[in-house]
């Protein structure tokens, strides 16, 4: 039985020599290397792997990068808001104020030009009362 398994293995040793080499199988090349092993083709397909999981990586934090740009742009745009809305409601009191002055002034004015007429009028009438011989406050 030893003999008969010995004959065709030394059948199969003599024979590479006498064909020509076989190209690999296309699973045993992996980015352009011939992979002998199991091994290899575990190591390079984890390799594979983490390469994707790198660049996942750099996608995330190049996208958190973007965020926070983002974040800080939005941030400054609400400020600004801010502060033009402040402007808009200080020039608004300004000019509420302003106008609420202005009809304070004309107020005191027309009351002071009410007070100067009445004391003209009652001038007149007591003038008036005097040329024609009235008395005034009598009947």
């Amino acid at each position: 039985a030893a003999a008969t398994a010995a004959a065709p293995a030394a059948a199969l040793a003599a024979a590479p020599a006498a064909l020509p080499a076989l190209p690999p199988a296309p699973a045993q090349i992996v980015e352009g290397r011939r992979v002998g092993s199991s091994v290899s083709t575990t190591s390079t397909a984890v390799s594979a792997t983490s390469t994707v999981q790198s660049e996942e990586a750099e996608q995330l934090r190049l996208s958190k990068v973007e965020v926070k740009a983002l974040e800080q742009r939005l941030a400054e745009g609400l400020a600004m808001a801010a502060e033009d809305a402040v402007g808009h409601r200080n020039q608004g009191l300004e000019v509420a104020s302003g106008a609420l002055a202005r009809e304070a002034l004309i107020a005191a004015q027309l009351e002071e030009t009410r007070r100067a007429r009445s004391v003209e009028l009652r001038a007149l009438v007591n003038r008036i009362s005097k040329l024609h011989g009235c008395v005034a406050g009598g009947a």
